[in-house]
């Protein structure tokens, strides 16, 4: 049987769409951590593809009544934050600096 779909339910059942939205966040929020660890390794990381779910994230958001779309922003602020750490350690890796600890 498919997961979420019950032999008496006609419809699919689907987590309510805040926690969607936090749910991709932090896949979103992980997948930058992983890059920011290999990029402080001086290994090469390659962000093509992450502007798609950051675009589906905002669009998820924006379409939050505005009491959830509040609760979210906390969310997408700590994901600038995770955000801004991978540009400031690839930063400091072009500028052959030692990274961030």
């Amino acid at each position: 049987m498919i997961q979420g779909l019950e032999s008496s339910d006609p419809m699919p059942r689907y987590p309510p769409p805040i926690a969607a939205a936090r749910e991709l966040a932090q896949a979103i929020a992980g997948t930058v951590r992983v890059a920011r660890g290999f990029a402080a390794a001086g290994r090469r990381i390659d962000l093509v593809g992450l502007e798609e779910p950051v675009g589906l994230l905002c669009a998820r958001s924006l379409d939050l009544p505005p009491e959830q779309g509040r609760q979210m922003r906390v969310v997408l602020i700590n994901l600038r934050r995770e955000l801004h750490v991978l540009s400031e350690t690839l930063r400091t890796r072009q500028d052959g600096a030692a990274p961030p600890a």
